[in-house]
């Protein structure tokens, strides 16, 4: 079942761009742009249009690894559709007071997750396949997952 959104955009599930765009691996201008150039191209051949990553990684606005995770997400949420779009209302929503209660989530840079939690240093390390790793113990235990300069995800330890 397919509603409009307030942009007039068709929501039929979980799609690429929205899932980028709330992880924080695109901006919204970068999504635009994106989205204005699937409306005008064509697959070589009569095919229909070309994938909104596919345009988003020739203009280097997103990563091969990015894709990948954006990839994982869509087929989670596509599992069961209805949890996919609780889920990012839930993120959405939470993200919102985020910072004034001290949250990092998906999607936050490194700037902001130092001034969200500026009252401790981070025990930095690095995964086997080299990924970025901040432990904090404050306010709670929890490892800080990057890619690049975003905040991939957030594991609290017990």
């Amino acid at each position: 079942m397919q509603k409009e959104t307030a942009k007039g955009l068709k929501d039929s599930g979980p799609q690429f761009g929205r899932i980028a765009l709330m992880k924080g691996f695109i901006t919204e201008e970068h999504l635009r742009k994106a989205l204005a150039e699937q409306m005008n191209s064509r697959i070589p051949g009569g095919g229909g249009r070309r994938l909104i990553g596919e345009i988003l990684f020739e203009k280097g606005w997103i990563k091969d690894r990015q894709i990948r995770i954006v990839l994982d997400e869509q087929r989670r949420s596509a599992a069961s559709p209805e949890a996919g779009r609780k889920r990012a209302l839930h993120t959405r929503n939470k993200g919102e007071t985020a910072g004034s209660k001290g949250e990092i989530l998906a999607g936050m840079t490194k700037r902001q997750v130092r001034e969200i939690l500026s009252s401790s240093q981070p025990r930095i390390w690095y995964t086997p396949g080299e990924q970025e790793v901040w432990f904090y113990r404050i306010p709670r235990k929890q490892n800080i997952y990057f890619t690049d300069d975003k905040v991939e995800s957030v594991k609290y330890l017990h």
